[in-house]
């Protein structure tokens, strides 16, 4: 079986099914025996190794060029003595950012965000308190789920 040279072996599931399927024309051999060979070749134990680990890689690199994007909520409690008031800030990542895909004209219409604004490129923020800790920590919860 002739390979390629070192630097010219695959890095990707794709590289190794493409490879494979070449070399099994060629060598006469099952397509999953040619699979498996690749992947020895590459450093992994067998073609099932590869994929479990370049697709956790895959996984791992689309989270480092995630987008972070914070919601933030204020709230006071009258029900309480004395009165209690804060602000409640969730961080979730996205795979792209805010803007690219939520005007600001849109973020009040869109489900969940009723009520929010886009206060910066990354940071959307409720335009009212909300009754309490709780309620505030709800409809962050929402209009993240909303965003995800």
């Amino acid at each position: 079986m002739s390979y390629p040279s070192q630097s010219a072996l695959p890095s990707t599931v794709s590289g190794i099914k493409r490879l494979a399927k070449s070399i099994c024309r060629q060598d006469q051999i099952p397509h999953f025996q040619a699979l498996d060979e690749v992947a020895q070749r590459c450093g992994y134990e067998n073609y099932h190794h590869a994929r479990r680990s370049l697709e956790r890689a895959e996984a791992v690199s689309l989270f480092k060029h995630s987008h972070s994007i914070f919601l933030s909520a204020y709230w006071r409690d009258t029900s309480k003595k004395p009165v209690e008031a804060g602000r409640e800030t969730l961080k979730i990542e996205l795979p792209s950012p805010l803007l690219s895909f939520l005007l600001k004209h849109q973020c009040s219409s869109a489900r969940n965000l009723e009520g929010f604004y886009i206060e910066y490129e990354d940071h959307i923020e409720m335009r009212s308190d909300a009754d309490s800790q709780e309620r505030a920590r709800e409809l962050l919860y929402r209009a993240a789920q909303s965003l995800q």
